[in-house]
């Protein structure tokens, strides 16, 4: 029984390396195997075309068009952006206008004064909760379409 060894190398010390330690793999692989593998890649790889259609590649266009292409893009961003921050309304007005709260700290009356409010309508919207009528008394009404199951009244859930 004769065993297949794979041929070591030796380091500069002397001391024989494994072929796993050089990043040698144990089975060669077959020649034509790896040609026909990068001709299949090269036949369906993606034109120079589809690339500069998708915004991968730059076109065939001189490359300090390019340059000043996009220069010119992001100053025209720049123009746009300072317009808009330009026209926005001031501060003053927002916080008028209810849109903003004012800055820094707030005025513990104004405070207790948003607290009571809110808790007003927190009542007002509980009291007409409970002052609803029930749906039993909707379908009574023919408010609410019913359907008849064993002598009680159920609305329709398709509806």
């Amino acid at each position: 029984m004769s065993e297949h060894n794979p041929p070591t190398t030796e380091d500069t010390t002397g001391a024989p390396s494994s072929p796993l330690h050089l990043g040698l793999a144990l089975s060669p692989i077959p020649k034509g195997s790896a040609s026909r593998s990068l001709e299949n890649k090269l036949l369906t790889r993606i034109t120079r075309q589809e690339l500069v259609d998708k915004n991968i590649l730059l076109g065939d266009s001189a490359p300090s068009l390019h340059g000043t292409a996009r220069a010119l893009d992001r100053r025209q961003r720049s123009d746009v952006l300072a317009g808009k921050l330009k026209a926005r309304p001031a501060h003053d007005s927002l916080v008028s206008s209810n849109i903003i709260r004012s800055g820094g700290l707030a005025d513990p009356d104004s405070q207790k004064a948003q607290d009571k409010q809110k808790m007003d309508i927190q009542q007002q919207l509980g009291q007409k909760i409970q002052a609803r009528p029930h749906i039993d008394s909707l379908a009574a009404q023919n408010i609410l379409p019913t359907t008849k199951t064993e002598g009680t009244a159920e609305t329709n859930p398709s509806v």
